[in-house]
């Protein structure tokens, strides 16, 4: 479910509302933003073995978020969505660091990657964070701009669309993290993975099932 998350927000932002650009639509491409990040809060009590693994928290959060939809239909403010979006990260952030620090420091290969992971996950949305708000603020100028270049170079000025590329990098990071640091942290568990890059993109593979560290 955190893994193809993303591709349903994506849906919402790039087809529904930026397609259309109609009122109806940008609910498509916002508020899915707080149903991601529920799930990926969500993950990070799932990767989590000392976790009770009850309903508990699925259900606050589709709570959480059912509230919020139905607030923000009402109330129609921009920053009541961002701020109900920040509550859920600033969470997920904090989890992610109490899982961080649990991982024993005889973990030579997979803690200095997994902070790796954790940053780039960070840099990722605080980029996007800071590129959208530049557009925000300077979408006339970077629009008069942009019909004084060339096309191709103009595209790149899309700040917006650079949003969405860095949040996505941002989830990805954090998905692979989880993915890893659940069966790292289960006592149970002795599959050991090595993280591998494609470009951009990175995929764990499964390496000795009896190589891990108790």
């Amino acid at each position: 479910m955190s893994a193809i998350s993303p591709a349903k927000n994506f849906w919402g932002e790039v087809w529904c509302f930026h397609m259309t650009l109609q009122y109806e639509m940008q609910l498509l491409d916002e508020l899915p933003m707080i149903y991601v990040a529920s799930i990926v809060m969500w993950l990070t009590f799932l990767a989590d073995p000392k976790s009770i693994n009850t309903m508990k928290v699925p259900l606050a959060l589709a709570v959480y978020s059912a509230v919020v939809t139905w607030s923000y239909l009402i109330i129609n403010n921009p920053v009541f969505h961002q701020i109900s979006y920040a509550i859920l990260v600033i969470g997920v952030v904090i989890r992610a660091i109490k899982l961080f620090n649990t991982v024993p420091k005889s973990y030579t290969y997979e803690l200095p990657r997994m902070q790796c992971l954790l940053w780039m996950s960070a840099l990722g949305f605080i980029v996007a964070f800071i590129l959208w708000n530049i557009d925000n603020q300077f979408c006339s100028s970077l629009r008069s701009w942009r019909s004084t270049v060339p096309f191709l170079i103009g595209a790149t000025s899309e700040l917006h669309g650079w949003w969405h590329i860095g949040t996505g990098l941002g989830v990805y990071y954090f998905i692979v993290f989880c993915e890893w640091i659940q069966p790292t942290l289960a006592a149970n568990d002795k599959r050991s993975f090595k993280l591998h890059w494609a470009g951009p993109l990175c995929y764990l593979r499964l390496t000795d099932q009896t190589n891990k560290k108790d």
